[in-house]
């Protein structure tokens, strides 16, 4: 072995980190780095898909778009179109042609990292809510219960350093209670707890919807009343009374999601859903087994089509039962027009008020609604949908699951799950139910 192959190698990311920590401290946003803590477990964040980088699975890089992405959400909702939204990202964030004000500075201890890294297994009895990773593979790597400091250095150009200190730190704000890291995190995935920017011990209901009503104020985050042609915050904001364990309050609200989702024949637990979109595919495709051509309740127009459920984030796969096959139509995937994907506006995922408890919560992001959608399927080319009708649709007939417990009927699945009976008791439960 020659001389040089004895050397230890250069870890360049602790040597970056070194020299960032003793630098440009008068430019450093926080004068002590933040300690954020990863409360739900992370899947992906890697430069591979569905990978655990173990020599960086924190990257400044991913950071830097979260808070891109809430930043629009938050500051950037004021802004009053795309081009003024795009001036002042790139003033901030920076672009091609122009340099960023702002330097996102992470450091993690590498055998903390390696010691909670882990594998997903589907039979595993693993507490996480299955109805979120019931796609997920087996032998998955994540990462759970890991922590690194944050610090945002920026530039000597800045010229308001006030200013930008109130953009980051709503974006901050935003991304440690309402996004996360790695894929999933509007299920949920990935949470975050930082005790600077959490809701730290406040444990009633009460207290957090002040909290987040004063954060608005705080970080002057105006919310438009109507959708931008981006994402944007709303003040839909719902959590449950009283905290639980993180993993607890999770499973809480993804199976308050999932019940209201599933609604199927009341009077069975296993049977013709309440939904409209499996008898719309039926009437499309002109397949269905005996006695599933009639639509399911009587009461539903004959020729009724719908697809209310894209509105909670696409692609969606209807599979209809395999002994049936030949009879019902072959699975049916429904996608946004010209789009392999649209991302949920919902929100749900434990709002972290210390590193062990939560509670559950539902947000809402503003979206543009959905124009039109494609049916891609094995058998004959299916029409793309194009009616507003049969996307927020407003038929009502017995049992539908748009018709909320005053008997109103929300054409916006978003709104008829917010005021959803499965929303109401869950808003309601404390920290005596079992889970």
């Amino acid at each position: 072995m020659t001389r040089e192959s004895r050397k230890p190698k250069t870890n360049w990311h602790d040597v970056k980190h070194a020299i960032d920590t003793k630098i440009h401290e008068d430019q450093r946003l926080f004068k002590e780095p933040l300690t954020i803590h990863l409360v739900t477990p992370m899947f992906g964040g890697g430069p591979q898909s569905n990978s655990i980088d173990q020599d960086r699975p924190i990257r400044e890089s991913a950071i830097r778009g979260h808070l891109r992405f809430w930043w629009r959400a938050t500051r950037g909702a004021a802004c009053k179109n795309v081009n003024e939204l795009s001036k002042r990202e790139a003033d901030i964030f920076g672009h091609t042609e122009q340099a960023s004000q702002i330097q996102v500075v992470t450091h993690y201890e590498k055998n903390e990292v390696k010691r909670n890294s882990k594998v997903f297994y589907k039979k595993r009895n693993h507490p996480f809510p299955r109805y979120v990773l019931s796609n997920m593979k087996d032998e998955t790597p994540y990462l759970m219960k890991a922590q690194f400091s944050l610090n945002i250095r920026l530039s000597k150009k800045t010229t308001d350093f006030e200013l930008i200190k109130k953009e980051v730190e709503a974006a901050l704000w935003a991304w440690i209670n309402f996004g996360g890291l790695g894929s999933r995190t509007r299920r949920g995935c990935g949470s975050l707890y930082c005790k600077q920017f959490s809701p730290y011990n406040k444990r009633t209901k009460s207290q957090l919807e002040k909290w987040f009503e004063q954060k608005l104020l705080e970080y002057d985050i105006q919310l438009p009343s109507s959708s931008r042609e981006w994402p944007t915050l709303s003040r839909e904001f719902k959590v449950q009374a009283f905290p639980l364990s993180m993993i607890s309050s999770w499973r809480s609200v993804i199976q308050t999601y999932e019940t209201f989702r599933r609604r199927s024949n009341p009077y069975k637990k296993r049977g013709r859903s309440c939904w409209p979109e499996a008898d719309t595919i039926r009437l499309l495709t002109g397949k269905a087994k005996s006695g599933h051509h009639i639509p399911y309740p009587k009461e539903k127009p004959f020729k009724y089509q719908a697809f209310p459920r894209a509105q909670f984030g696409l692609p969606i796969q209807f599979r209809f039962a395999p002994k049936d096959s030949g009879k019902d139509p072959d699975p049916v995937t429904l996608l946004p027009k010209g789009k392999d994907r649209l991302a949920s506006p919902l929100i749900l995922k434990p709002l972290a008020i210390n590193q062990k408890e939560s509670v559950g919560m539902v947000m809402v992001l503003q979206q543009p609604k959905i124009e039109a959608l494609s049916l891609l399927g094995d058998g004959k080319p299916l029409p793309d949908v194009t009616d507003e009708q049969s996307i927020y649709p407003t038929a009502t007939y017995s049992n539908n699951p748009l018709q909320d417990e005053s008997g109103r009927t929300h054409s916006s699945a978003i709104q008829a799950f917010l005021h959803s009976k499965e929303v109401q008791t869950f808003c309601q439960k404390n920290h005596k139910n079992k889970h």
